[in-house]
């Protein structure tokens, strides 16, 4: 109960706070603002690699996509810039992207690689081709690689 009257007593005092109350009180709101201000920081900047992240899958869907229907049909690589099919590649380099709605992503450029002949695979008359796709910009820095296999 003493300390209950201490603390009521303590209370009643009308004269403010110390100056060594004032400056603690500053001090602990500085130290939580600046973690505050870290973490928002760190969350813009997660947030923008994240984004540049799912641009990037998203153009490895669009070039996956027009590789695998080019070595499907027989028809040029949609949007590549260049008279070349899929079946016919063997190596080719610095290709454009552009999506089968039209849009074009002049930042990326893309290599084709044939990787293995035609393989057989249970039935005679299934086949299955590997491509190697290395997405760059247009710097030249590779971005990303990955190989996809075509069931015919």
């Amino acid at each position: 109960m003493r300390n209950v009257n201490f603390f009521i007593k303590r209370l009643k005092n009308n004269k403010g706070l110390t100056l060594v109350e004032a400056v603690v009180a500053i001090a602990m709101i500085g130290i939580v603002s600046l973690g505050m201000t870290t973490l928002f920081f760190s969350l813009s900047k997660t947030s923008k690699m994240s984004e540049a992240q799912l641009k990037q899958n998203a153009i490895c869907r669009v070039i996956k996509e027009n590789v695998v229907i080019s070595a499907r049909t027989g028809d040029y690589i949609y949007g590549a810039g260049t008279n070349k099919k899929v079946s016919n590649v063997s190596s080719t380099e610095n290709l454009d992207v552009v999506d089968r709605s039209g849009n074009e992503y002049p930042e990326y450029v893309f290599n084709l690689e044939k990787l293995t002949e035609e393989i057989g695979f249970g039935d005679v008359n299934k086949k299955v081709k590997k491509y190697k796709i290395t997405l760059k910009n247009n710097s030249g820095v590779i971005l990303t690689e990955f190989i996809t296999e075509i069931y015919h």
